[in-house]
């Protein structure tokens, strides 16, 4: 279980996760695979209050860029959040998946990517950690 948000995550056998820090972006979590160089997901929380924007706002702001350029939505639930996903190729040779997510107040900024030619492979994994995503609880 990592607890490095403001929400958990269950880590599938196989992969790993850290903290990381972005100078541009700020704090993220990485997640990957062991051993699989090129492969990982980001999950980063979206600090809102610069905007003025509520989570359930920003997630259809945020999401409103990617159908002008071909990138269908679609809506989602990953444990306790709800909001869009998206998968596209970069190139031809990355391949990415997208998730704007919110639960309560609370926006998370999700990417998966790898090289082109393992799209797919680490769906099942990715989309059974991300079922696990949980608000933590004030004991």
């Amino acid at each position: 279980m990592f607890e490095s948000l403001p929400c958990t995550l269950s880590i599938a056998p196989g992969w790993h996760a850290e903290e990381r820090d972005d100078p541009d972006t700020g704090p993220y979590v990485a997640v990957a695979p062991d051993g699989a160089g090129g492969v990982f997901f980001r999950l980063s929380g979206v600090d809102l209050v610069p905007s003025g924007l509520d989570a359930a706002a920003w997630v259809e702001l945020a999401g409103s860029v990617h159908p002008p350029k071909g990138r269908p939505l679609q809506h989602v639930t990953c444990g306790e959040f709800t909001g869009l996903q998206t998968q596209f190729a970069v190139g031809n040779r990355r391949w990415l998946r997208g998730w704007l997510l919110r639960a309560g107040s609370l926006a998370l900024d999700v990417t998966y990517s790898c090289p082109i030619e393992r799209a797919g492979q680490d769906d099942a994994v990715v989309d059974a950690m991300l079922s696990t995503l949980r608000l933590k609880r004030l004991v």
